[in-house]
């Protein structure tokens, strides 16, 4: 452990807090004509990055594969399928399914199969494990495009002229019309906990609820920081929260240090951390579970006491990991254990960079808080 390091990582002790934080969930989601992947946590409305697109490849239809904790990516334009890690954002090519149009993409875990929509009206099943797809044939005349499947296995489109949720029923080959929509919308998701449907409308940064008794939309959450419309997200079931407190202070590159999540905090789903703003040079992240104290020291601590201003301790030391080079991310899996359902993780990170402006020669970053669901 690097000398300076004594300081702040003394023996720490172990407390598990409960926390009683709400959330609505996250998305999975890509602004039109974006070329990263972007997560948004559907309380607060923050949004931040997983990585590039593949190859810069935009735009992409999106779906969610819990069992497999992994975003399904199909190519509108080239059919390209890609499987994409949502806690390091690889993307990994599984298919090339043939040019499209494509205009949908749904997951079904009944079936273990994807759902797709080729053109404006031809339904294709995708086995999830081998990815081999089959037509299904042409459901009707009307163009359809934003697949989602509901926690029942019912399949959902939208229709623009006339405005309207279509449902698909494969045995059949019919898409009866389910709601009349009082607007267009330009993407569709089922929310998989609650089986409500959500969209995203032109001119709008936030996600909506579709009523589908009335066809009318409200607005669920504005999501912060997008410049654009949302063309394409998926919902995973997680009902976790992820949250960032405090702030970091100054790495030596004239920014602050930020902890960057990635990932989904609920069981049997891995979750990374990263730290942003940073000089090269060896870093630590620490983890505990209560932000409010240390063994017998009250939290946050004040480093200026120590020789380095605008810095801080804002977590307890439970958990130590490294020292790791600059720009590796720390991944865990949560593992299947019901006792964690409803526990607080703080992970913060400290950086030893030679440039790091202040006498201690440690910059600390913000916090980021973690409340475990199922």
């Amino acid at each position: 452990m690097h000398s300076r390091i004594g300081y702040v990582l003394a023996a720490a002790t172990f407390f598990c807090a409960e926390a009683s934080a709400q959330s609505n969930g996250f998305a999975f989601l890509l602004e039109t004509g974006a070329t990263e992947l972007l997560q948004g946590e559907l309380g607060a409305g923050t949004t931040w990055s997983i990585g590039p697109l593949p190859a810069g490849r935009s735009p992409l239809e999106l779906a969610w594969n819990d069992a497999a904790d992994r975003i399904l990516a199909l190519s509108q334009a080239s059919g390209e399928l890609y499987e994409i890690e949502p806690w390091s954002g690889i993307a990994i090519p599984r298919a090339a399914l043939g040019n499209g149009p494509w205009n949908g993409l749904g997951f079904a875990p009944s079936q273990a199969a994807y759902f797709a929509l080729r053109g404006s009206t031809e339904l294709v099943q995708i086995d999830a494990t081998s990815f081999v797809a089959s037509s299904l044939g042409n459901f009707g005349t009307a163009p359809l495009h934003s697949l989602a499947i509901h926690p029942a296995g019912l399949l959902y489109a939208l229709r623009d002229q006339p405005p309207a949720l279509v449902r698909l029923d494969p045995a059949r080959r019919t898409a009866l019309v389910q709601t009349a929509l009082l607007a267009p919308c330009h993407a569709l998701a089922i929310d998989p906990v609650d089986g409500s449907f959500l969209t995203a409308i032109a001119g709008s940064d936030a996600l909506h609820r579709i009523d589908p008794a009335s066809g009318a939309t409200s607005a669920l959450v504005a999501l912060r920081g997008l410049s654009r419309a949302v063309s394409s997200f998926a919902v995973p079931p997680c009902r976790g929260v992820i949250s960032q407190h405090g702030s970091g202070c100054d790495g030596g590159a004239g920014m602050p240090l930020r902890i960057h999540p990635r990932g989904l905090p609920c069981l049997t789903h891995r979750m990374s951390v990263l730290l942003q703003n940073a000089l090269p040079g060896p870093i630590y992240y620490v983890r505990g579970h209560d932000p409010s104290h240390w063994g017998p020291l009250p939290l946050p601590f004040d480093l200026s006491l120590l020789g380095a201003p605008g810095c801080f301790v804002l977590n307890p030391h439970d958990i130590l990991v490294g020292p790791l080079a600059h720009g590796i991310f720390h991944t865990q899996l949560v593992p299947l254990r019901l006792e964690f359902i409803g526990a607080l993780l703080a992970w913060q990170s400290y950086s030893f960079a030679p440039g790091v402006p202040n006498v201690l020669g440690i910059a600390s970053s913000d916090s980021v808080r973690i409340v475990l669901a199922r």
